[in-house]
């Protein structure tokens, strides 16, 4: 009887710990992703695009600095329209990172902003997609190829 007590204590204690922990669940060590994905596109739709810049990881800020940025989102925009609002967002969990995907409705058409975080919650990729993609499925189709392997193969020549 008193091993059953036991038992059950242990249970109890374990039940209790992992309900503790269930809020951090889906959190990075850098934070929110989540939230910080949904920052930077109000700072790309107010036009902030030094403080979009903020929230990319350091190198990956010096490829998309605040011109750069202003330049994307005004091609985007001219391309789709205005950004009307914001119609949803998922995470995902892919092989190279976290993947927040922002659905984005825009006057002519909808589309998926995704958001790829390294560690730290810093943005360290961005894509714009058509809606309804995955991205852990988009990453698996492009399996990385082998260094100096041929990109298509060779025809009429026999391999050496």
């Amino acid at each position: 009887m008193t091993g059953l007590i036991g038992r059950a204590r242990v249970a109890v204690f374990l039940a209790l710990a992992c309900a503790a922990c269930l809020p951090a669940c889906g959190r990075q060590k850098g934070g929110n992703t989540k939230r910080t994905a949904e920052r930077f596109l109000t700072y790309l739709v107010s036009e902030d695009y030094t403080a979009a810049a903020s929230l990319l990881e350091p190198g990956y800020a010096q490829q998309q600095n605040p011109d750069r940025l202003k330049r994307s989102w005004d091609t985007i925009t001219r391309l789709t329209g205005q950004f009307k609002r914001e119609r949803g967002v998922r995470t995902e969990t892919t092989p190279k990172g976290r993947v927040v995907a922002i659905s984005c409705e825009f006057e002519r058409r909808t589309m998926d902003l995704w958001l790829l975080f390294d560690q730290q919650g810093r943005i360290i990729s961005m894509r714009l997609v058509s809606p309804g993609r995955s991205p852990a499925s988009d990453q698996e189709k492009r399996a990385p190829r082998t260094p100096n392997a041929p990109s298509k193969p060779t025809r009429g020549r026999a391999a050496a």
